[in-house]
C-alpha cells in the first residue's frame, strides 16, 4: 500500500513537471529551470502581496491602529517613498556585482519585518495609537528597503534570462498561475479577520510574512547570470551613471508617462477598501469575494489570451486598448450603494480582464527602453520616480484631499448630499478625470519599434475571434447534423 501511494505521488509530481506553462522550445536546461523557479517564487509571493495590499491590511490600520484618512494615505506612501534608495542600491549592485546576495539576503531580512508589524498591538499598550503607528511606519520602511533590493535584483534578472520572443506569453502565464494562490491567501485572510477579529489580523500578517520569505527562498535555486560590466571607467561612478540615464530621452518619456498613470490611479486606491468598509458596510469576506476574487478569477481566465497579442501587436497597441477601458472603472463607483453592490462586480470584471496587460506592457516598455550597460540604474530610476511621484505623492495628496477638502465640499453642496455622495466619491471622480487625461494625452506619445495602431490590432483580434467563434458554431452544428443523420440511419435499419 505504501509503495503504491509513493508511486502515485511520483506520477503526480511527474505530471506536474510535464505541464508547459510557456513556450520552452529552443531553451537550454538552465534557462528552463530558471523560468520555472520564478513561477514557483511568485506562487508564494502573491499570498503575501494579496494580504498586505488588500482589505486585511487596510482594516488592521483602520480598526486596530485607528488611522484616520490622512494617516492611511501617509502609511501607503511610506514604503514607496523609501524606495528612492534604489538609486544607491543600483550603484552598489553594478559596482560589486553581487545581485544574488543583495536580492536574497536583504529580501529575507526585509520581509521578516511583517511578523513584528503583526505583533505591534501586543507589545505596545493598546491606548498608545500614535506610538503604534510610528513603530509600524518604521517597520514598513524596513520592509520597503528590503523590497527595493528585491525589485532591482529581480527586474534586472528577468531582463537577462527571459527571452524577448516569449516575454508576453511568459509573464501572462506566470501572473495567471500566481493569481490562484493569491486568491486563496486573500480569501483566507478575510475569513480569519471576520471570524477571529483582532487576532485574525495578526495571524494573517504573520502568514503574509512567512509566504513572502518563501518567495525569496526560491531564488536559492535560480542560476544568476553575470551582470553586464561597464567598460568606460568614466561612467562607473553613481552620479555619472545617473546622468547617462537621465539624459536618455526615450527612457525618461516612458518614466514620465507611466508615473502620471500611476498618480491618476493611486490618488484613490487607499480609499476603495475604506469606502466599502465604512460607507457600504461590507464584511471583509464580501470585499475580498467581490473585489479581489472576482477580478482575479477573470484575470486567470482572460490573461493567457493576452500573451500572443502582446508579442504580435506590440505593447503600445495593447496598452492603449486596455487603458481606455480601465480609465472608466472609478466612474462605476460613483453609483455603488448598499442596494446595488453588484456594480462592484462590474468594476472588478473590467479590472480583471484589462488591467494585467497594462502592467505587462509597462514592464516591457522600461525593459526595452533601458540599456543593458546600466540596466540596474535604469530600473532604479524608473522605480524611484514611479514610486515617489506616482504612488507616494499621489497617496499623500489623496489622503490630504479626503481629510481636509472633499469632506467640506460634500457638506457645502446640497446636490452632492441628495445624491448620497461622500468624500470618497469625489476622490474617485478625480481619479477618473486624471486617467482620461493620461490615456489620451500621454500614452499616444510613447514610441515602440514596429508599433501598430490600436484600431488595427483591435480589428484584427476581433476578426480572428469572430472567425474562431464561427468555426466553433459550424463545428457544433455539423456535429449535431451528423448525430441526427446517424439516428435516422439507425431507425431505417431497424424498420428494414
Amino acid at each position: 500500500m505504501a509503495q503504491t501511494r509513493r508511486r502515485s505521488l511520483r506520477e503526480v509530481a511527474a505530471g506536474i513537471k510535464r505541464i508547459e506553462l510557456f513556450d520552452s522550445r529552443g531553451l537550454d536546461d538552465v534557462t528552463r529551470r530558471n523560468l520555472q523557479m520564478l513561477i514557483y517564487a511568485v506562487l508564494f509571493g502573491q499570498v503575501g502581496f494579496f494580504i498586505t495590499a488588500g482589505v486585511a491590511w487596510t482594516g488592521y490600520l483602520r480598526e486596530v491602529l485607528h488611522a484616520d484618512d490622512f494617516l492611511l494615505g501617509l502609511i501607503a506612501a511610506v514604503p514607496v517613498a523609501a524606495n528612492t534608495v534604489q538609486i544607491v542600491i543600483a550603484h552598489w549592485m553594478q559596482r560589486y556585482q553581487k545581485r544574488r546576495f543583495f536580492l536574497i539576503f536583504f529580501g529575507l531580512l526585509g520581509r521578516f519585518f511583517w511578523i513584528p508589524i503583526a505583533l505591534v498591538p501586543y507589545f505596545v499598550p493598546n491606548g498608545q495609537h500614535s506610538a503604534q503607528m510610528m513603530l509600524v511606519a518604521v517597520f514598513v520602511v524596513a520592509v520597503s528597503i528590503g523590497n527595493s533590493f528585491v525589485n532591482l535584483g529581480f527586474t534586472s534578472l528577468v531582463a537577462d534570462i527571459v527571452p524577448m520572443r516569449i516575454r508576453g506569453r511568459y509573464f501572462s502565464a506566470r501572473l495567471s498561475v500566481s493569481l490562484v494562490t493569491g486568491l486563496l491567501g486573500g480569501l483566507g485572510a478575510s475569513y480569519l479577520v471576520d471570524t477571529l477579529g483582532t487576532p485574525g489580523y495578526t495571524v494573517a500578517l504573520i502568514i503574509a510574512g512567512v509566504a513572502s520569505m518563501a518567495d525569496i527562498v526560491c531564488f536559492f535555486w535560480v542560476k544568476f547570470p553575470p551582470m553586464y560590466q561597464v567598460q568606460d571607467k568614466k561612467q562607473r561612478g553613481m552620479l555619472a551613471t545617473l546622468r547617462v540615464v537621465l539624459a536618455d530621452k526615450r527612457f525618461m518619456r516612458v518614466v514620465f508617462c507611466f508615473t502620471c498613470w500611476a498618480f491618476s490611479v493611486n490618488v484613490a486606491v487607499p480609499f476603495f477598501n475604506v469606502h466599502m468598509l465604512e460607507s457600504l458596510r461590507m464584511s471583509y469576506t464580501q470585499i475580498t469575494a467581490m473585489n479581489q476574487i472576482a477580478s482575479n478569477v477573470i484575470a486567470l481566465l482572460i490573461l493567457p489570451l493576452w500573451g500572443k497579442p502582446l508579442d504580435r501587436f506590440g505593447n503600445k497597441a495593447i496598452l492603449q486598448i486596455c487603458s481606455r477601458v480601465c480609465m472608466l472603472t472609478p466612474f462605476v463607483w460613483l453609483f455603488v450603494t448598499p442596494g446595488n453592490l453588484w456594480l462592484i462586480l462590474v468594476s472588478s470584471l473590467i479590472t480583471g480582464a484589462f488591467w494585467s496587460p497594462i502592467d505587462i506592457a509597462q514592464q516591457n516598455f522600461y525593459f526595452n527602453a533601458s540599456s543593458a550597460e546600466n540596466r540596474a540604474m535604469y530600473v532604479a530610476v524608473f522605480f524611484a520616480v514611479f514610486n515617489l511621484c506616482g504612488v507616494a505623492l499621489s497617496n499623500a495628496v489623496g489622503g490630504y484631499l479626503v481629510q481636509n477638502v472633499f469632506g467640506g465640499t460634500v457638506a457645502g453642496v446640497p446636490l452632492l448630499q441628495r445624491l448620497g455622495w461622500t468624500k470618497y466619491h469625489l476622490v474617485f471622480l478625480l481619479s477618473c478625470v486624471l486617467r482620461v487625461a493620461v490615456v489620451f494625452g500621454l500614452f499616444p506619445r510613447l514610441r515602440e519599434e514596429g508599433e501598430r495602431k490600436p484600431r488595427v490590432a483591435l480589428a484584427t483580434m476581433g476578426g480572428e475571434w469572430y472567425r474562431a467563434r464561427a468555426r466553433w458554431v459550424l463545428g457544433v452544428r455539423a456535429s449535431i447534423l451528423r448525430r441526427r443523420y446517424r439516428r435516422s440511419q439507425d431507425a431505417q435499419d431497424k424498420e428494414e
